[in-house]
């Protein structure tokens, strides 16, 4: 069905509309081919615009699908939680560069105890 559509919207464009084909590249790329062998200029330059509008479309279309999958991938990291861990990381990250001078002891159980007894003893400032 696809073919036969296609080849219709080509006859008709091809009789209707200065001799170019409108769905397929490689139709304009051989009038283009033909043209420049009979030497025709107008033959050429219709041709020519065929194949520069096609690929105008094809850009824009390809435009089009890009930014659909960049915001696709927005969408993912913001609703996926992936861009608040992100940024909660570099915040901490952020915050434990700005410190300097500090010892920070995990795990405040019977090791713990003993190794802020150590600093304290060697008068090292614990908190």
């Amino acid at each position: 069905m696809l073919t036969l559509t296609t080849g219709v919207l080509d006859a008709v464009t091809f009789l209707r509309l200065g001799k170019v084909f409108s769905s397929v590249i490689t139709g304009n790329l051989a009038l283009l081919g033909v043209a420049a062998g009979q030497l025709d200029a107008a033959l050429a330059l219709n041709a020519g615009l065929a194949l520069g509008k096609l690929f105008t479309i094809s850009l824009l279309a390809l435009g089009v699908v890009a930014l659909a999958a960049a915001i696709g991938a927005v969408t993912q990291l913001v609703a996926g939680g992936e861009l608040g861990s992100w940024l909660r990381r570099r915040r901490m990250d952020t915050s434990l560069d700005r410190m300097s001078g500090h010892f920070i002891v995990c795990a405040y159980g019977r090791v713990g105890r003993a190794a802020v007894a150590q600093l304290r003893a060697d008068r090292c400032p614990a908190w």
